[in-house]
């Protein structure tokens, strides 16, 4: 397999093209080009598997070189590396189909692993294809929202986000932010709740919110204990406002619910 490293920083090129374990993620030729337009050129003669481009280039910048990328017949992966930490940025590299957005300064073990995500998503859509069946993403319950995806059904999700939703589902009743989880991830902010929205259909703020309900909902149908307990089981410190954010959600109150489930029980 053959990769383009295209940035008009010579070190960064160099220094990507040196310390990334190219032969054992299987790429065989390593091309580096400090120029867009003359990557471009070779992108247009030769059919590369793999761009890893900058975004602030001059003549063109990356996002230009992606656009005008997809309009060729051969569409290789892409994967950018960037020094803005920019919503818009990450929207639109989104957009363009970018498999991974990258923050300066980077480490070779950063490109390795968006690699090796992206190796293992294409030999699950390979097996797929192979099976001639698609995987629902999502497994509907009597308390699960559509957006709540079940860890039984999370394969197909694009793997970042696959390691996000099982993060979330092991630290719930902690305090999770969408800032803690881009650093503990090492992953972009901004490209990271774009990416999340476009994924899962909701931001992750919300996701995070209905899957504690899920999970309150789940304890008051198989578990004994109180609704002030089960609060603070899911991560909510106030009671009062869990309940509030409970009804918001099923219309009916915590006790509501737990009632509504001990006579269908004795039925």
């Amino acid at each position: 397999m053959k990769v383009i490293i295209v940035d008009d920083e010579p070190a960064h090129v160099r220094g990507i093209t040196k310390y990334v374990h190219w032969d054992k993620l299987g790429y065989d030729k390593v091309i580096g080009s400090f120029s867009a337009n003359e990557a471009l050129e070779l992108i247009k003669h030769e059919n590369f598997d793999l761009v890893i481009t900058d975004i602030s280039m001059p003549e063109i910048n990356g996002l230009e070189l992606i656009r005008r990328i997809n309009t060729l017949g051969n569409k290789p992966d892409i994967i950018i590396v960037s020094g803005y930490n920019e919503f818009s940025y990450a929207q639109e590299a989104i957009s363009l189909g970018v498999c991974a957005y990258i923050l300066k300064p980077i480490k070779p073990e950063e490109i390795e692993e968006s690699i090796l995500v992206l190796i293992e998503k294409k030999m699950r859509q390979t097996k797929k294809n192979e099976n001639g069946k698609d995987v629902d993403l999502f497994n509907e319950s009597d308390f699960m929202d559509k957006e709540i995806i079940s860890i039984e059904n999370i394969r197909d999700v694009h793997p970042s986000i696959q390691r996000i939703l099982l993060y979330i589902d092991g630290n719930y009743s902690k305090e999770i932010t969408v800032h803690e989880l881009a650093e503990q991830f090492r992953i972009n902010e901004s490209y990271l709740s774009a990416l999340f929205k476009k994924e899962v259909g909701i931001n992750l703020s919300n996701y995070i919110q209905k899957y504690r309900m899920y999970k309150a909902a789940e304890l008051l149908q198989n578990s004994d204990f109180r609704v002030n307990e089960i609060a603070y089981m899911v991560g909510y410190q106030n009671p009062c406002y869990f309940t509030k954010q409970f009804k918001k959600t099923y219309n009916y109150t915590p006790s509501e619910m737990k009632k509504i489930m001990m006579m269908k029980h004795k039925r």
